[in-house]
């Protein structure tokens, strides 16, 4: 069932959150060194940034971690990720 908010309902969103939807203090809940997962599930990650991707308006992390010897690296949405 669709619900329609008021005018007050999103104005209240838009103050708590960032210019791309992000819950504000989620961009400030990571940084550099920090130990991550993925909520799904995974390795652990340590944050080596965090940014926007090129052409891309969504706040992220690059991370680093080890499959065995070879370290792999990758990039993930905030939103995805959760501290180990």
């Amino acid at each position: 069932m669709s619900r329609l908010l008021d005018y007050t309902q999103v104005a209240d969103m838009k103050c708590c959150t960032t210019r791309h939807g992000i819950p504000r203090g989620i961009e400030m809940d990571f940084k550099a060194g920090d130990t991550v997962q993925l909520k799904s599930g995974g390795p652990i990650m340590t944050v080596d940034q965090i940014g926007q991707r090129m052409h891309s308006s969504v706040d992220s992390a690059w991370c680093q971690w080890f499959e065995k010897t070879k370290l792999e690296k990758g990039v993930f949405p905030l939103t995805s990720l959760t501290k180990a």
